[in-house]
């Protein structure tokens, strides 16, 4: 991954592209931003990343994904491609924007399927490491920071070259997100299966899991992704033993017959 930089303007480049500003005009508008993990190389989305809480010491990658809508009158093609901006803002508890100027990071992506009118999709999964950015913005800013605004949008298009600033603010969207310096500080997550519970938590020998219906499985990860527990047909109760695993925090992943489910727990010895 990139280290996050210090960039004077998104569209300086302009020139590299033929079609400029040919079309400029709010065509893909990004109407939410949603943080999660890998599990199998695959994003499982934890939530919406604005209003969320979250602990670098627990979980140490921010992995994020949007959500895009075609407002236009056109059919963006699978072989088009678009490049997907996060914007950083930092802010103190009184609300001092504390850098300038802004730290970024920016991806290139392939649309792979058409995109029609009116049509709402999830694209260009971004990976940020919390050290990165605690590097990149000094010791001294990182103590001060109380929230962050990460501003994520479409810069550019093959179809229609960079958007003015003034597009690519219209069409982004805006999160505001804190990182705790102590404790889990990720909520409880996802899914739609009934009477999920897990016990204890924080946990050191073994959790206990009960749940309203049989479970098909049960797995655990690691925040980098990695399955490091299994089991299969567990029925309403399961235990997972917990010997040989790293003190942290672990994803717990149920499937039932009716759906699925993601716990956040926590190892200790």
């Amino acid at each position: 991954m990139r280290q996050f930089k210090s960039i004077v303007s998104l569209f300086v480049v302009s020139f590299i592209f033929p079609n400029i500003f040919a079309q400029d005009a709010v065509k893909l508008k990004t109407v939410r931003t949603e943080y999660g993990v890998f599990i199998d190389s695959k994003f499982n989305s934890i939530g919406n990343l604005d209003g969320a809480v979250i602990n670098p010491d627990s979980v140490s990658i921010l992995v994020t994904q949007m959500y895009i809508v075609n407002t236009s009158n056109d059919t963006f093609k699978g072989t088009d491609k678009f490049m997907q901006v996060m914007i950083f803002h930092p802010y103190s508890a009184s609300g001092e924007l504390l850098t300038e100027p802004d730290y970024n990071e920016s991806n290139s992506y392939p649309f792979v399927n058409d995109l029609l009118p009116g049509d709402t999709t999830c694209f260009g999964t971004m990976v940020f490491r919390f050290s990165d950015i605690r590097y990149a913005v000094g010791e001294s800013t990182w103590k001060q920071i109380s929230y962050w605004k990460i501003i994520t949008g479409i810069s550019y298009t093959s179809v229609d070259g960079i958007y003015s600033d003034t597009v690519f603010f219209a069409s982004a969207d805006t999160c505001t997100f804190r990182i705790t310096a102590s404790g889990v500080g990720v909520a409880d997550v996802t899914g739609n299966v009934a009477g999920c519970e897990v016990f204890p938590n924080p946990a050191s020998e073994q959790l206990n899991v009960t749940c309203e219906e049989p479970m098909q499985s049960i797995a655990l990860f690691n925040t980098a992704g990695q399955r490091v527990r299994q089991m299969e047909s567990c029925g309403s109760e399961a235990q997972i033993p917990l010997s040989g695993l790293h003190r942290g925090l672990y994803l717990m992943k149920v499937h039932t017959a009716n759906g699925s489910a993601v716990r956040k727990v926590v190892v200790e010895f």
